[in-house]
Parts: structure tokens; C-alpha cells; sequence
């Protein structure tokens, strides 16, 4: 193609702008004087996949393995594809053509290693991520891979070394970083752990998504707050601003003047807090401030370790004008009224989010065994596509608790805040319900998956957040079923408190 170089480096700087049009035509036109070229089919078809044009795009990869079946980088490629048309199994095929031509091939080998992690096949995993190093002995991402996988399975020393080895190779790897944040904050390690937390805002995905940028200073606790005013800006889920919200009010005992910036959906619930000058809605004109600071960077710039937590029994209040609509809502059957949500909100344009949503979401039928007389059910869930689900036929037949859904009587945060309140319990997979609950000091049972966030810490049935909180995690992933027998005891030892002469419980 020495004759075409400039039509096949258009082509190219044309793929690499977006402008995958243009680029296409003049792929095919040297295709038409190159017809059995490998490369420059495998070329038109990563095109083809960066437009989403799957299927096309693996008939051209196939095309390329048919004229050269040793062409490593056409499995390679054809490997990626499959990933992002959500087929790990084609995937793995791929991969495993491409580094049988060349075991050296480290990009192929990595992939491979993420792929077996995917199915769950973790032994192949390693020893795929110890091949992608041999092959590239300077690159950090093996070992960023490996200690992930690790600390998923919570072999927290092995992990905890492969993050350290990923940093010596590259000290500013943002997901080493990252990684070994949440690692050290799951062992309660904070402050050692604040420092690479603040590594998020180079993060693709929802942190960066969260970060402001402001020409006054973000403060992190390197100068005096007392007389100044301060931006505290809500970041990552909802969960996250009730969690730490507590924190602005040490802001305001050092004499600072708080502006809180939040959620829409938290603004009503959080707006009478005295601590806070002002609170807003992201998206809405900002007064005049001195400084600035992520609401998850408050304890790094505070310096609070583990033993410093506000752990007051409530923090947050529903507003009182509120709860006679729910008390007048909610049938009063003499039962133990117990708030439930099995699933947390549905992200579309989070997909590196999607994987930890289904490890750490309930289905509804799992929960059939904790049908108890004496319980009144009323569903916490708001969101699709759980919200809908006790409404579908699947589960109006179903043998399980009937269960009370005031979802379209639910605007915001602080109607459920104000439905909390009427409650006696909530009980909830980790998701912003369970913060809200927990920050409001109703007792809360929260059901956890094996590889539990960073915040619930480890082997604890307590919590360091909340006083009024109860934790049942997974004894090995995926198995839900200890969790809800735990839950199933617990829950009949409740209504026997309640109601002492009934014993029948099944």
C-alpha cells in the first residue's frame, strides 16, 4: 500500500476524529485496489465497531481470519467487539485464538484475563494477568487487574500487593490509586486511605462526571475556614450525599458559611439543616464563594479517621409537616411496619456500574420466605424497573408478602423520609434508602452483597455510620439465600416482641 499511504493515513486521522463517514469511504476505496488485505479489513471493521455496527463489523473481522488465519491482532480486535456486544463467551474464544499465535501478545493476554474474570473463571484470570506481565514486565495494568480480582474475592493482602507493585511501575496509575483507596477504607485505614481517594477525579465514569471546576481554590484543609464561605458540591450517587453531608457541619463549628450544592431530589430534605447558609440544586446560579470542596473530600481535608464519625443516633429529620399525609396513608393493620427495597436505581449511562448493580440487587422472589404474619410491607423502591415489579403478574401470584406501593405519592427525598418516619424498620440492599433510613436513626437492616462496599467495612453486623443499623452480608457471591434466613429469624424474633401470643410464623 506504499502507493496509497496518504489515502490510508486520511482514513485514518478521519476514524480518529469521529468522522467515521468519511473514513469508511476511503477504507473501501482501498479495499476495492486491496481486496485481501487482513489489515486494512480488520482496520474497516474497528470502525464498524466504534459505530456500533457489530454485526457488520464481525463479518469483516471474519473475512480478515479467513484470508490469514494467523492474523492475531483480527482476534484480538474481533475479541473487543464481542465484549462490547455483551458476548464474554465469543470473546474469550477470540482472545484465546489471538495468544495461541502469540503468547507474548500482552494487550491480548490482559483482555483475556478480564474476560475469564467476567465469567467468574478467576483461576484462568491469573494466570492470564501473570502472562500479560511476562510479556510486558513495565506495564501496571496486569497488576491493577490482578489486585482488583483479589480484592473482590477479599484476599485483601494479595491485593493490597498488587496495587503497591502497579504503583512502583507507575506511581501515578489513577486506577492503583483508586483501587488502594477503597482497600484501605474498607479496613478502616482513613486517613492513609483520603490521600488516593482524591485519585476519583481522574477517574472516567460517575466521579468524573461529579467534578466542578471553579477558578476560586478547592480547599482541602491547607488554610484557615473560620470567616469564609465555602461551595461544598455533591458528588456520585445520592447515598454518597446523605452519607457525608454530617461533615459540613464541622465546617461550620470552624466558623466557615456553608453552601451546600445537591441532588434536585435532595433539596427539600436537606435545606432546613442549621448548619447550612444555603442549599441548591445543581444546575442552579451559585452566590458568591471563597472556596470550594467535593462533599467526599471533607474528611480528607478535615483529617477524620474512623473513631471521629458523627455517629448521632439522627442527623436528618423528615419535615414534621409531612408525616400526618403518610400516617393517614398507611393502613393501620396492628402489624410491624417494615420499609423494603430489594434494588437499587437503575443508571443507563453508568455502565461501568451495571455489574456491581446486579451483585448487590435482590430479586424480588428470593424474598418469598420472609412472608410473616404479622407484617405490613410497604415498598421504599422508586425508580424503574423495580418500582413496577410487585404491580407485574409474575408477582401478583407469587406466595410472597403483599406489599404496599406509595410510589406515586413519592416526589423526593423528603416524602420518603417522611414515609421512613411512619415505619418501624426498613430493610434495604445498599443503595441511597438505606443511608436515608440510617441517617435518620430508624433501625435498618441492610442486605449486602459478598465484595460489600468500602463504607460497611469488614466482618462487622454493625455500622460505623449509622448507630441504629444491622448488616447481613453474603457468606460466598451471589448466594442470597443465608441473607434472608438470617433476616427470616431476626425479623420473627421482631413480631414476637410485638405480637407474643402469635406463633405462627409460616
Amino acid at each position: 500500500m506504499k502507493n496509497h499511504t496518504d489515502l490510508l493515513n486520511s482514513a485514518r486521522a478521519l476514524h480518529a476524529v469521529g468522522q467515521l463517514a468519511l473514513a469508511h469511504e476511503k477504507y473501501i476505496a482501498l479495499l476495492k485496489l486491496y481486496p485481501d488485505s487482513p489489515a486494512l479489513l480488520s482496520e474497516l471493521a474497528n470502525l464498524l465497531t466504534d459505530g456500533n455496527y457489530f454485526d457488520l463489523a464481525i463479518k469483516a473481522y471474519a473475512k480478515a481470519i479467513e484470508f490469514d488465519p494467523t492474523f492475531e491482532l483480527g482476534h484480538y480486535n474481533m475479541g473487543n467487539c464481542y465484549l462490547k456486544m455483551q458476548q464474554p463467551e465469543n470473546a474469550l474464544n477470540a482472545f484465546q485464538k489471538a495468544v495461541s499465535i502469540q503468547g507474548h501478545f500482552y494487550e491480548a493476554q490482559l483482555n483475556l484475563g478480564n474476560t475469564y474474570r467476567l465469567l467468574g473463571k478467576n483461576q484462568q484470570a491469573i494466570v492470564s494477568f501473570n502472562q500479560a506481565m511476562a510479556a510486558s514486565p513495565r506495564m501496571a495494568g496486569p497488576h491493577v487487574n490482578l489486585g482488583s480480582l483479589y480484592f473482590e474475592a477479599r484476599d485483601l493482602g494479595q491485593a493490597q500487593k498488587s496495587f503497591e507493585a502497579a504503583l512502583a511501575l507507575e506511581p501515578h496509575s489513577t486506577q492503583a490509586n483508586w483501587n488502594l483507596s477503597l482497600l484501605l477504607l474498607l479496613q478502616g485505614k482513613f486517613e492513609e486511605a483520603w490521600p488516593h481517594y482524591e485519585w476519583r477525579w481522574r477517574r472516567g465514569g460517575y466521579c468524573h462526571a461529579s467534578h466542578r471546576s471553579f477558578e476560586q481554590p478547592v480547599w482541602l484543609g491547607q488554610f484557615p475556614i473560620a470567616g469564609k464561605t465555602i461551595l461544598v458540591h455533591a458528588e456520585q450517587g445520592m447515598g454518597d450525599t446523605l452519607q457525608f453531608v454530617r461533615f459540613a457541619q464541622n465546617l461550620s463549628e470552624q466558623g466557615a458559611t456553608v453552601i451546600l450544592e445537591v441532588q434536585p431530589p435532595l433539596v427539600r430534605l436537606l435545606q432546613n439543616l442549621p448548619y447550612l447558609s444555603k442549599v441548591l440544586a445543581r444546575g442552579e446560579a451559585l452566590p458568591t464563594f471563597d472556596a470550594h470542596c467535593g462533599l467526599l473530600s471533607l474528611p480528607h481535608a478535615l483529617k477524620l479517621n474512623l473513631s471521629q464519625l458523627n455517629t448521632q443516633a439522627a442527623y436528618l429529620q423528615a419535615p414534621p409537616t409531612l408525616i400526618p399525609n403518610w400516617i393517614n396513608l398507611i393502613p393501620s393493620n396492628g402489624g410491624v411496619r417494615v420499609g423494603l427495597v430489594w434494588s437499587g436505581g437503575f443508571r443507563p449511562h453508568q455502565p461501568e456500574v451495571w455489574q456491581l448493580n446486579e451483585r448487590r440487587n435482590i430479586p424480588l422472589r428470593a424474598l418469598t420466605s420472609l412472608k410473616i404474619p404479622g407484617i405490613e410491607w410497604i415498598s421504599l423502591q422508586k425508580g424503574e424497573p423495580a418500582e413496577s415489579e410487585p404491580e407485574t403478574p409474575e408477582y401478583q401470584q407469587w406466595d410472597g408478602p403483599k406489599i404496599l406501593n406509595f410510589s406515586q405519592y413519592i416526589t423526593d427525598f423528603a416524602d420518603t423520609a417522611a414515609l421512613i418516619a411512619c415505619l418501624d424498620l426498613v430493610i434495604s440492599v445498599d443503595t441511597a434508602a438505606a443511608h436515608l433510613a440510617g441517617a435518620l436513626g430508624k433501625p435498618t437492616w441492610v442486605m449486602n452483597r459478598f465484595d460489600a462496599c468500602w463504607r460497611w467495612q469488614l466482618n462487622r453486623s454493625d455500622s460505623p455510620w449509622y448507630s441504629h443499623m444491622k448488616l447481613y452480608q453474603q457468606d460466598e457471591p451471589g448466594q442470597w439465600q443465608s441473607v434472608v434466613q438470617k433476616v427470616r429469624h431476626d425479623l420473627i424474633q421482631l413480631v414476637k416482641q410485638h405480637h407474643p401470643l402469635n406463633t405462627n410464623y409460616e
